[in-house]
């Protein structure tokens, strides 16, 4: 670590001990008229005649309490007070030196309502599967948005692209006072929702978005609502931004926002060349699980230009870009329960890449090396509207949403592999419709009738040219030609249609449902080589794919769900029958494949505590081959991979077992989880990998080959009252054993992970508040059919914020990243980052002015060290240099 490092971390641990030695303590013991001990009673101290609560404890199960206070004066009038169920409420004036204070409580015929802890500091109150963080208490001066605030509530987690999960678990749904405007899009929300304008945050447990079937099925989901203050639903709000900096950095957004009862929007104007990623703003955080509900396979691209991937650090360190985003979305309600919604972006993004690195795969008695520079241009044009009509009341559910989205993505790069000169072009276009209706109705003798359809048309070619020829022993007969293209057309149509009929019941639960899935596919591709003679040859058929794919599956499943006082059971017995068909014209081969599948499903739920409860999982999943898993002949993925399938159909069966222990202690601001999983894939195919001096050859072949994989996590936050400190700290390690085939070795190999983060938000005083994050990953690979020694790669990294607030109109904020790897035959890579920034308040025109200074120490260079089976890479990224920026925030 270098010495700013530690000198950091050094004043972070001066000024926690300061804080620690100016606290008073007040302590007694609470018991009964017959000197009985009184466990948790509620003890808490009020300033003043206000009802504010200063803080509070719970008396243990001998009746003692011990209560923190870091501010108070012999000015201030303090005084105690106790609540206890069954027993009369009692308060004690008490002197701001601290002092023990005992309480003699009566007996009572009164009840206590729910707990509720407030103050100036965290508040919480959990009532009917509803945790309401009070926003208020947790904001500071330098938060602009909810999304600042949410990242310091005990318990929610935001991580770096925005997605939010609430003790582990990934929210489902996040509401915008109970309406859903955005959908998983949610970033634009947390980004400019200012934080005064919230009064609470709600986490809904075991939350069912669908009122009709509300008590008819059991969940266990997490959904997440903003309930605004009466302010912000009075008027449009806005916000304009306008700034720059040398080297002609601009930040530009316009932001409109409306939260009535009947109107909701969010509608924004941004533009930048500062490093902010714009499509941050339109991520879909939970896109994945939809599709693997649904059965729907993603329609990423075939083809790409480079082979690097992103370094792990801020994306506004190294982001080289020049974006422009609309953001529309806007949500209206009638008086009959009916909602129509629209939401559209376009976004115009132009990246920019500088990279430079090796790649080292070490193989039985020889090691394989690429020496790799890249100068990479991206483009992005993306057009994506979506019109909902959605009525949801607790006798009928109708729910029709439609999606349109084009895009074109072109893209050139100049790349240098193993000392031999390539210029690429890359061409992708996308076409997407889909529609997708459901209807759930309530009928007779307490039954639920639910029909669903989907349907969705894709189309994305895409070409991929290099210029010069390379690798003339593979494409060309060992003769130079001038370029080499590869083009691919790959057509979808995908539909899906399903019944279910819900029978709810006080202890069981049943759901029987039967659907239809289809899918059919095309994929056309060859690649063409043009001769020195500018003429055109498209190579044989081993380089081709005429490819018809069809893929049917009629299913049967039944769902029974019991449950008993703190116990819940739920059992899936889900049945398919599966076809696929898939002709290759220019192969002329025509192959079927028929099987059924049981899949079967376990859950078993105990709430060993009113908060706390203990879930144990097993379930039973097969996969047959998709479309881009079986198409034979050889497609250039990238200038360095060429890949086939040697195989008639793939076939993967997975088991997986979990148990998972969830506690919070709301009272307390206290949640932690942990869970341990094991899962078992048995594949039909192993990945076969033949190294050139340029090119892998990169082919899936029959045999037997199981992954196995453990893994053990947990976390833990929890809000410090004494400290005004949210703490976190996370652990996780997994272990992962496949098989694999690289020039004719048959390879095994054990990959392993461990790490560990802790994360520290203190509020010392009203000006000043400091943020610190640590993380620890150790990485490490062995190969077992052999007598070499596992590698190893370890990653230290650390960031780090002051806030510092003089007065009421000025901030002062100043931050620090620092990163640390270790690998063994490489030098150790350490990398420091510093930011500073002032914010003046010009209250009577509601404008902050912003002065920053990014990258001070100006780094120009990140080097990321990545460790995979026997695959080491070292790459080396170009960093924005130093800039200083100035601008002017007004809100109206």
């Amino acid at each position: 670590m270098r010495p700013t490092g530690k000198i950091y971390l050094l004043l972070f641990l001066c000024c926690l001990a300061g804080k620690l030695s100016a606290q008073l303590v007040f302590s007694g013991q609470v018991r009964t008229t017959e000197g009985k001990p009184v466990a948790a009673a509620n003890i808490t101290l009020h300033k003043g005649s206000s009802g504010i609560i200063s803080a509070f404890s719970v008396s243990d199960a001998n009746g003692n309490y011990r209560i923190r206070i870091t501010h108070a004066t012999p000015a201030d009038s303090l005084r105690l007070e106790v609540v206890a169920i069954g027993y009369e409420k009692q308060q004690k004036k008490v002197s701001a030196a601290g002092e023990t204070t005992d309480f003699v409580l009566a007996a009572s015929s009164s009840q206590l309502p729910t707990v509720t802890v407030k103050n100036n500091a965290p508040f919480a109150r959990f009532r009917n599967d509803t945790l309401s963080y009070t926003v208020d208490s947790f904001v500071q001066r330098q938060d602009r948005s909810i999304g600042d605030v949410l990242k310091r509530m005990p318990g929610i987690e935001v991580d770096g692209n925005g997605k939010i999960t609430y003790n582990g678990k990934a929210i489902s749904n996040f509401y915008i006072d109970g309406d859903n405007l955005l959908d998983d899009r949610y970033n634009i929300a947390t980004n400019s929702i200012a934080a005064d304008m919230v009064d609470k945050i709600q986490v809904l447990e075991n939350h069912q978005s669908v009122k009709a079937l509300q008590n008819a099925v059991l969940t266990d989901k997490v959904a997440l609502n903003v309930s605004l203050k009466d302010k912000a639903r009075l008027k449009l709000m806005g916000m304009a931004e306008a700034g720059g900096g040398i080297k002609d950095v601009r930040d530009i957004t316009l932001n409109l926002m409306m939260f009535r009862k009947n109107y909701k929007a969010i509608n924004a104007f941004r533009s930048n060349n500062n490093g902010a990623d714009l499509r941050d703003d339109i991520v879909s955080h939970n896109q994945g699980d939809l599709m693997g509900q649904q059965d729907r396979s993603a329609t990423d691209s075939y083809l790409g230009m480079t082979t690097s991937g992103s370094p792990n650090i801020n994306k506004q360190r190294y982001l080289l870009n020049n974006a422009n985003l609309l953001n529309f979305n806007n949500l209206f309600k009638t008086r009959d329960e009916l909602q129509l919604k629209l939401n559209l972006f376009y976004l115009s993004d132009i990246q920019h890449r500088y990279y430079n690195g090796s790649t080292r795969f070490y193989l039985p008695g020889d090691t394989v090396n690429y020496t790799e520079r890249q100068e990479a241009r991206f483009t992005t044009r993306n057009f994506r509207a979506q019109f909902n009509v959605n009525r949801n009341s607790k006798s009928f559910y109708l729910n029709n949403n439609t999606v349109a989205e084009a895009g074109s993505d072109p893209g050139n790069a100049f790349i240098v592999i193993n000392g031999n000169m390539q210029s690429q072009q890359l061409l992708q276009k996308t076409t997407n419709i889909s529609n997708e209706f459901s209807i759930i109705r309530p009928f007779r003798l307490n039954r639920i009738l639910e029909l669903y359809a989907y349907q969705q048309y894709t189309n994305n070619p895409e070409q991929l040219h290099a210029l010069p020829g390379t690798n003339e022993t593979v494409f060309n007969n060992n003769q130079p030609y001038l370029q080499l293209s590869q083009l691919v057309k790959a057509p979808s149509f995908f539909t899906t249609t399903s019944a279910v009929l819900r029978i709810p019941g006080l202890h069981l639960l049943q759901a029987y449902k039967v659907g239809l899935t289809t899918k059919r596919q095309e994929l056309r591709s060859n690649i063409v080589t043009q001769q020195q003679d500018l003429s055109e040859q498209v190579l044989a058929d081993s380089f081709a794919n005429h490819l018809h794919f069809r893929f049917l599956k009629l299913y049967a499943q039944a769902d029974y769900d019991w449950i008993s006082g703190r116990t819940q059971l739920s059992l899936s017995f889900p049945v398919n029958a599966t076809s696929i068909r898939f002709r290759d014209d220019s192969l002329q081969t025509d192959e079927r494949f028929f099987r059924y599948f049981f899949t079967p499903a376990v859950k078993f739920r105990y709430a060993t505590g009113r908060e706390h409860d203990l879930t144990v999982i097993y379930r039973r999943t097969n996969t047959p081959g998709t479309m881009e898993t079986i198409y034979p002949g050889y497609i250039l993925k990238n200038y360095r991979v060429l890949m086939n399938n040697l195989v008639p159909y793939t076939l993967s069966a997975t088991h997986y077992a979990g148990v998972s222990f969830n506690f919070k202690k709301t009272t307390k601001l206290l949640f932690a989880s942990l869970l341990a999983a094991y899962s078992k894939t048995e594949n039909n195919t192993l990945s076969s990998t033949v190294f050139f001096d340029n090119l892998q050859k990169v082919s899936t072949i029959p045999g037997a080959n199981n992954l196995n994989s453990l893994l053990l996590q947990g976390n833990i936050s929890k809000y410090l009252f004494p400290l005004q400190t949210t703490a976190s700290l996370k652990a996780s390690w997994r272990t992962s054993e496949w098989n694999q085939l690289q020039n004719n070795n048959y390879l095994q190999y054990n990959n392993g992970t461990t790490s560990f983060g802790l994360s520290l938000k203190t509020k010392f005083n009203r000006w000043l508040n400091t943020s610190y994050n640590i993380s620890y990953t150790e990485t490490r690979s062995k190969q077992l059919n052999s007598n070499t020694g596992a590698r190893s790669s370890k990653q230290v990294n650390q960031a780090g914020e002051i806030n510092i607030i003089p007065g009421n109109t000025v901030l002062l904020k100043f931050t620090a990243e620092h990163y640390y790897t270790k690998q063994a035959q490489l030098n150790t890579i350490r990398n420091f980052f510093a930011d500073a920034s002032l914010q003046y308040k010009l209250t009577g025109i509601r404008t902050d002015l912003f002065f920053s200074i990014l990258n001070i120490t100006d780094v120009r260079n990140y080097t990321v060290i990545n460790l995979t089976a026997n695959n080491l890479s070292e790459s080396n990224y170009a960093i924005r240099p130093r800039v200083f920026m100035l601008k002017a925030v007004f809100n109206f």
